[in-house]
């Protein structure tokens, strides 16, 4: 039951989405919209409002960032090769497997989920995850995906494209303003705070339904297999990957240390299959989304019980 009130919580909010979206109380823009003001105004809220309460020197945690670098990448250019060498996949369609099983979905699951096990430390770590993510996961999935369609863009427009995309994400400002803070020693008060407040808790809850109704509509027929073979992946060795690199790169501090691994068993992406939809592969990709959520309840909650007895230090 313990494990059960941190992890249920989270499951049954997404299921309410999917039911809101299945009974038609949530239109598929309105849903769209949604996701926009989470990751524009509501997670970014969350993260300033959390990371202005640390200490810089907390933030700036390299280990974790090593970690969880070389346990993404492994995952990454690992599924790359399997499609690559056993389901002689074509490099696009390989890069997006890779993808599939690489990049948990840390704004709209991981966090809440952190936030119960860990609490309010959890937005540092999370604040890492996102450099991670949006400088050396998402540039290096893109790329790949990019270097196999005929025609594809100069490497120097795809950079330019990439880099413009992270000047102008929210939640890389919202990090960088908030170390600023940090450093000339800034915090909002008064009327500002409540607002920031008021934003960060609404960012869980929403986004949570929106998970939930993307699901609805997307199917996995015919495709149970290979789909399975990138839920094993996201949901196991990924955090299994994280656990065999904390023994060659060990993190003192144990929030730290459960939260790497914790991000890790998470789902991946909701927009694996927009992105996916560029070349193709929209079908798939929401299938295999479909499928490793839906799985995640169960493998999630084990997870959080190793690391809640003590079993992964």
């Amino acid at each position: 039951m313990a494990i059960l009130t941190i992890t249920l919580p989270i499951f049954l909010l997404i299921g309410l989405g999917y039911v809101c979206a299945w009974r038609r109380l949530f239109t598929p823009d309105q849903v769209r919209g949604m996701g926009r003001f989470v990751i524009t105004i509501a997670l970014p809220a969350l993260l300033f409002r959390a990371l202005v309460q640390q200490q810089l020197r907390d933030v700036l945690e390299w280990r974790y960032l090593l970690v969880y670098a070389l346990g993404s990448l492994a995952l990454l250019i690992g599924g790359f090769l399997y499609a690559r060498i056993v389901h002689k996949q074509g490099v696009t369609s390989a890069a997006l497997r890779g993808f599939g099983m690489s990049v948990s979905n840390n704004g709209f699951i991981g966090f809440p989920m952190a936030m119960q096990l860990i609490g309010p430390h959890a937005a540092v770590p999370l604040a890492l995850t996102y450099i991670v993510e949006n400088l050396v996961m998402l540039p290096t999935v893109l790329a790949l995906a990019e270097s196999g369609q005929a025609g594809h863009a100069p490497v120097g427009i795809l950079a330019r494209r990439i880099g413009l995309g992270l000047v102008k994400s929210p939640l890389v400002i919202a990090i960088v303003t908030a170390c600023i803070g940090l450093v000339i020693g800034i915090h909002p008060i008064g009327p500002l705070a409540k607002v920031i407040d008021l934003l960060a808790g609404a960012s869980a809850p929403v986004a949570l339904l929106v998970i939930g109704a993307s699901l609805f509509g997307l199917s996995a027929k015919g495709m149970m297999r290979p789909v399975l073979e990138i839920s094993a992946a996201k949901l196991l060795i990924h955090p299994l990957a994280m656990i065999g690199l904390l023994m060659l790169i060990p993190i003192a501090d144990k929030d730290l240390r459960h939260t790497v691994i914790l991000l890790a068993t998470i789902p991946m992406l909701s927009i694996y299959p927009i992105i996916a939809q560029r070349y193709g592969e929209e079908k798939f990709c929401g299938a295999a989304l479909l499928v490793t959520t839906a799985l995640a309840f169960a493998t999630v909650s084990g997870w959080v019980w190793l690391l809640q007895a003590g079993y992964l230090g």
